[in-house]
């Protein structure tokens, strides 16, 4: 496996993330858009909806995004020395599983609302579900990406 292999990786990574990320913004708002949430004033009797679900997807990708883009970008450097390679084993399988679990529960959560289900659930489950499977994700990303890199013998 060669440098090329381990930034397209990372690359890959942020890419997944990224995309379900926009993708659950983009079905937010057209959930606004067709007047199937509210943007209420935020009180109990008028809960603003939009607001709580943006802020829902929001705090749920932040953090991914963030470190995936900083590993990604710190990784163009790393990867200029031909010496050095790639390893991928089984902490990238399990991160691309977890990833791939973690971002098909949250975009499904909000499909359902599309489908006639309440956004209410949809950020339930989205904060009960990504936050209890989010450190899998986490981990086996950190094991992969944090420490991608060794010298060749």
């Amino acid at each position: 496996m060669n440098t090329k292999s381990g930034s397209l990786f990372r690359m890959m990574f942020l890419w997944l993330y990224l995309f379900c990320f926009a993708f659950c913004i983009v079905l937010i708002l057209a959930l606004y858009h067709k007047n199937r949430i509210q943007a209420g004033s935020g009180t109990t009797n008028d809960p603003n909806n939009l607001k709580s679900g943006l802020f829902q997807v929001y705090s749920s990708y932040s953090t991914y995004i963030a470190i995936l883009t900083a590993f990604y970008y710190n990784s163009r450097k790393i990867s200029s020395n031909p010496e050095q390679e790639q390893q991928v084993g089984t902490a990238f399988w399990i991160a691309l599983f977890s990833s791939v679990l973690w971002n098909a529960l949250n975009v499904l959560s909000l499909v359902r609302c599309w489908y006639g289900g309440t956004i209410e659930a949809a950020l339930d489950m989205i904060g009960y579900w990504g936050t209890l499977f989010s450190f899998l994700p986490a981990l086996f990303i950190g094991l992969y990406i944090a420490n991608p890199v060794t010298n060749k013998p």
